[in-house]
């Protein structure tokens, strides 16, 4: 198995999770992406909001996951977004594809 990594990213609206994941994929930091509606529930700035957002999950290779990171921070719309990463071990050949979509 090889290893890979996704960036776990909520996002206001379809519409920008796409955005960022046009982006990423143009500048090669991710290979993938999906975009997934949820519904969240959090408390900010002493009130409790529920709202509809997109999460993004981007798929990419350890050694760009840094820079995709840095780079979603700098272009995200929200004060203060999460960017999750997550480790996953997965087929051979999906990683040799995904290496290939990053190396361009």
């Amino acid at each position: 198995m090889a290893q890979l990594a996704i960036l776990y990213v909520p996002c206001p609206s379809k519409a920008v999770a796409r955005k960022l994941a046009r982006q990423l994929l143009s500048a090669r930091l991710i290979g993938c992406a999906n975009i997934l509606p949820s519904d969240s529930i959090y408390r900010w700035r002493g009130k409790l909001v529920e709202q509809r957002e997109h999460i993004l999950l981007a798929k990419t290779l350890p050694k760009k996951a840094v820079a995709a990171r840095r780079w979603i921070a700098r272009h995200h719309p929200y004060q203060v977004p999460l960017i999750g990463q997550f480790r996953l071990a997965g087929n051979a050949p999906y990683a040799r594809w995904l290496g290939q979509q990053l190396a361009r």
